[in-house]
């Protein structure tokens, strides 16, 4: 919170939106809307806001991840890039490139990333880490 003071009040005003209303809206520009059931004690209302919270965040992240990856896959397909994309995981994407386009990759998938990120927050507020392995390690 002291790297970014408005969080608090933002996370407030979920959960307080989320309870009174029962539904949250996504970030723009997919405003994507989670609805709730209505609560039947303390525990499911403590829940929902919880989910308030958390919600437009993963929301805005899942989305950010999607809009990459189809722009990747149209740059791959368009330029026939040497390279794979493989199964995102959470805020990552995996991919394959030939060794002798691994360097030029990294910068394209960083540019992509940065580019869908800036679809749904302040211009490059979100910043990315690109690591290149000889083989996959996980």
């Amino acid at each position: 919170f002291t790297v970014f003071p408005n969080l608090k009040g933002y996370f407030e005003t979920s959960k307080n939106f989320g309870i009174d209303n029962l539904y949250i809206k996504g970030l723009s520009p997919t405003n994507r809307v989670r609805f709730f059931e209505h609560p039947q004690d303390d525990q499911e209302k403590a829940a929902i806001g919880r989910e308030s919270m958390n919600y437009p965040i993963q929301e805005a992240c899942a989305s950010i991840v999607k809009v990459a990856l189809v722009n990747l896959r149209k740059l791959i397909i368009k330029h026939n890039y040497p390279v794979k994309l493989h199964l995102p995981v959470h805020d990552e994407i995996l991919a394959s490139a030939h060794k002798d386009f691994a360097d030029q990759w990294k910068i394209i998938q960083d540019r992509e990333m940065r580019k869908a990120a800036d679809l749904f927050l302040e211009e490059g507020l979100l910043g990315t880490d690109t690591t290149i392995l000889d083989k996959w390690t996980k």
